[in-house]
């Protein structure tokens, strides 16, 4: 049975228009490296993004991410890191409804304080369409 990340990688190779290359990456050795680098064909930079699929609460009070399925400290560091040298990374999240949420890899230390009703409110994205615009004007950025 694939996990609900594995799903979601799916899905987002599915959505994905082609004009997008995105890798799949199996990292036993970096530990904090994202889930996918991807990229705009001819776009100048590349991006990074997190598969995350949490269980979202039912009060918009409790934590978006629990303890299980949130960013860890390797992540983080990995993000926020990458994010200083002016890259672009993401954090992506399909919840057990299958909604979407897309977020700055800026933010991953954070993300994990948020309640529910904060991860809303600072969702870039919550369609494919939008989540694949949001990559794209990444993509384009220069730093």
């Amino acid at each position: 049975m694939r996990k609900k990340e594995q799903l979601l990688w799916d899905a987002m190779k599915r959505k994905a228009p082609a004009d997008f290359d995105f890798e799949r990456i199996e990292n036993l050795v970096g530990d904090g490296t994202p889930d996918l680098r991807g990229k705009r064909i001819g776009g100048p930079r590349e991006l990074w993004v997190e598969l995350k699929a949490p269980i979202i609460p039912l009060r918009p009070s409790s934590l978006f991410m629990g303890k299980s399925s949130g960013v860890r400290v390797s992540q983080e560091g990995w993000h926020l890191r990458y994010a200083s040298f002016g890259g672009a990374s993401f954090i992506l999240c399909r919840d057990q409804h299958k909604s979407l949420y897309l977020f700055c890899g800026s933010d991953a230390a954070e993300i994990k304080m948020w309640p529910l009703a904060e991860a809303r409110k600072r969702n870039l994205a919550s369609s494919w369409d939008g989540i694949f615009l949001a990559f794209e004007r990444a993509s384009q950025e220069q730093k």
